[in-house]
């Protein structure tokens, strides 16, 4: 099957280099890598890849949902892989997320084990929730402890490194926009789940992410007046959705 990743990028170039020398060496060499540039300030986003990538260029800020709209309506896969541009790629990450995702009609999307670059330790495994949040169920774990050793069944997970199929995202409409900021991911995962997909954390699969460990990280000054915004609107759209289930973790 034609396999493609899609990267929605506002800023720090450094940081996309490096993410996809990671990436490039730990995928097969036919998939298809795009980069949807999106920045109001055009020096952010103006430089030149090489022809293995497909980067196109936006000057406005789109925000997250829309960058990747856009990225998979101009990809060609049918399976298709976010990625953050702050993410760096462990060895043999790719194939266990392709078996997850393949193995059983009931699955819409898999996400991988992120890890904390500065001490090894997990940031994201899949969530838990109560009735008014979701939880993060295994961070500040060690990588390789044994509650996160193996593959399980979640309400929703991240999405810095989120397989799913073309014909799911399509059945549910993709990313959306009303979630600019956060929620986003788990807003699709749980509209996979109302048409009767699941979401898998797959626990050979490991990346380390920048994310929030990063003070400079530009969605945290520069567009965390969304949060409040895209949580209520979460709740708004998923309060009938929502399984609160913590209590299944702790047992």
């Amino acid at each position: 099957m034609k396999q493609s990743i899609i990267i929605p990028f506002h800023k720090n170039r450094d940081m996309l280099f490096y993410c996809l020398k990671t990436l490039v060496n730990t995928i097969p060499s036919d998939t298809e890598i795009i980069i949807v540039g999106n920045n109001a300030n055009h020096e952010e986003i103006d430089f030149e890849l090489p022809d293995r990538y497909k980067y196109y260029k936006i000057y406005k800020n789109i925000q997250y949902p829309n960058a990747v709209n856009y990225g998979v309506k101009h990809s060609t896969g049918e399976i298709i892989t976010i990625c953050d541009p702050d993410v760096f790629f462990w060895e043999d990450w790719y194939d266990p997320m392709i078996q997850c995702l393949t193995q059983r009609d009931s699955v819409g999307a898999v996400s991988l084990k992120l890890i904390n670059p500065l001490n090894n330790r997990i940031l994201d495994f899949g969530m838990y929730y109560t009735k008014y949040n979701a939880i993060h169920s295994t961070m500040g774990l060690k990588y390789d402890h044994p509650l996160a050793s193996f593959d399980r069944k979640v309400q929703t997970a991240c999405s810095a490194v989120m397989m799913t199929t073309r014909d799911a995202f399509d059945k549910v409409n993709g990313m959306d926009p009303e979630l600019p900021y956060s929620y986003t991911e788990c807003d699709y995962c749980l509209k996979l789940k109302s048409i009767g997909l699941d979401t898998w954390v797959v626990a050979n699969s490991k990346a380390y992410h920048k994310g929030s460990t990063d003070p400079n990280n530009s969605k945290n000054y520069a567009f965390s007046y969304y949060n409040l915004d895209s949580k209520a609107m979460f709740a708004y759209k998923n309060y009938g959705r929502i399984n609160y289930n913590v209590d299944e973790w702790f047992e």
